[in-house]
């Protein structure tokens, strides 16, 4: 009997651990073709060269 309620117990853990990972591979799926607009986001990037010592 104990087994059971474990196996139940763990059918229940997985199937909302499916469901999360579902929801984030939903999400993932719709931000693929979107493209960074650097000129629109809140953070400044820096860009600069780095000189090495001659």
């Amino acid at each position: 009997i104990h087994a059971e309620v474990q196996l139940k117990n763990y059918e229940k853990f997985l199937e909302e651990y499916t469901n999360q990972l579902k929801g984030i591979e939903d999400a993932l799926d719709d931000s693929v073709g979107d493209v960074w607009d650097f000129t629109l986001d809140p953070i400044a990037l820096k860009v600069r060269s780095q000189r090495t010592g001659e």
